[in-house]
């Protein structure tokens, strides 16, 4: 694929997923990008998101204005902390419920060195954050979003086409709850126990990106509840979500069936839509039930990549103690990191996207090859 940057008044979107990760690189026209979670462009590299941006000539420090973490899951957050370090006047945002006292309290307590890679990045988010606040930078405040809440607005005479990004996700009933999750989190650490796992998916932030005329969704890996004021059913009956609908979908959760709302196909989206998703090899997903499920909703389904890793196979105990006294480190193999790239003018909506695929992203016919 060629690393051209498009056009002013072009919407870009740009998902990128190895196998285990996910990133979503935006254009908002005029020059102006976003990033939505991210992952690595290899074992031990950078974000892809700032690989990508560099390579089509994007100053980093002055034209990304926003960097969304939709949740605190490994494979959506590896790579942002040095990613904010590099984007200036980049604001953060991330779902309201990780309030930052909170989860300060859960890094300093030493949580940072014993838990999960994500509450390491989230370490590192903070200290950017507080860097910016010890020299009066005032992008040191992270934005918080809930359901209905608009994180970013860009517009002006000098513009050819105004954005925003508003926050479909998390609903006040899920920020509620996840509110008592964080609290058990914080006790376990100061007990000096393993905090509790929480179910990061129902937190996670769904977004709505306009661009002039055109609309997107991205689902994150929001999911289904049975409780009808949270997940895709709260999105669904709101009625102060953002007018309109989208003619592209980043599919939620990797395709997986608990994520899959019917009703938010017919009531969000338009016919046929553009649905582009990530593959997450450990949980063989998206199944060859999720792929047929998908496309015959629509004939323009893409998948970055079905990687070609998985979870690291289990060793005799003996082996792995030697393995970490002598500081090896086992990791899975990905294949490359696949990489669909949708362009379309945001003022023409007749005119039909155009759809880029690389390192081993795919049109989805059916079954996953």
């Amino acid at each position: 694929m060629t690393p051209i940057a498009p056009k002013p008044d072009e919407l870009e979107i740009s998902l990128f997923g190895p196998g285990i990760g996910e990133c979503i690189v935006l254009h908002l026209g005029m020059g102006d990008w976003i990033v939505v979670d991210s992952c690595l462009d290899g074992p031990e590299g950078n974000s892809i998101a700032e690989t990508y941006l560099k390579s089509i000539g994007v100053d980093l420090s002055s034209q990304l204005k926003l960097i969304l973490a939709t949740h605190w899951h490994d494979d959506h957050v590896r790579g942002l902390g040095s990613l904010l370090e590099k984007a200036r006047s980049a604001v953060f945002a991330h779902p309201a419920v990780y309030e930052l006292a909170d989860i300060y309290d859960l890094v300093l307590n030493g949580a940072r060195c014993r838990s999960a890679s994500a509450t390491n990045e989230f370490g590192r988010v903070l200290d950017v954050l507080a860097e910016r606040k010890a020299t009066g930078d005032r992008t040191f405040v992270p934005t918080l979003a809930l359901a209905n809440r608009c994180i970013l607005r860009l517009g002006g005479a000098e513009r050819i086409c105004d954005a925003e990004v508003v926050s479909l996700s998390p609903s006040d009933a899920v920020f509620a709850r996840a509110k008592l999750s964080i609290q058990e989190a914080i006790a376990a650490v100061q007990s000096n126990r393993r905090p509790p796992r929480p179910s990061a998916n129902e937190m996670s932030v769904a977004a709505w990106i306009r661009v002039g005329q055109r609309c997107v969704i991205l689902g994150a890996d929001l999911e289904n509840s049975k409780d009808e004021n949270q997940g895709w059913h709260a999105i669904v009956n709101s009625a102060e979500r953002p007018v309109g609908i989208a003619n592209a979908f980043k599919v939620p959760h990797h395709g997986a069936l608990s994520a899959h709302h019917p009703q938010s196909w017919k009531a969000l989206l338009t016919e046929n839509p553009l649905a582009a998703l990530t593959a997450h090899t450990p949980s063989r997903l998206p199944s060859t039930e999720d792929v047929a499920r998908i496309t015959a909703l629509t004939n323009a389904a893409y998948l970055t990549s079905t990687g070609k890793g998985g979870k690291v196979p289990s060793r005799d105990n003996a082996v792995d103690r030697t393995l970490r006294e002598v500081g090896a480190i086992r990791r899975t193999l990905l294949g490359k990191v696949g990489h669909i790239r949708i362009r379309m003018p945001s003022n023409s909506p007749s005119i039909q996207p155009l759809v880029h695929l690389a390192n081993g992203a795919q049109l989805l016919s059916g079954v996953p090859q």
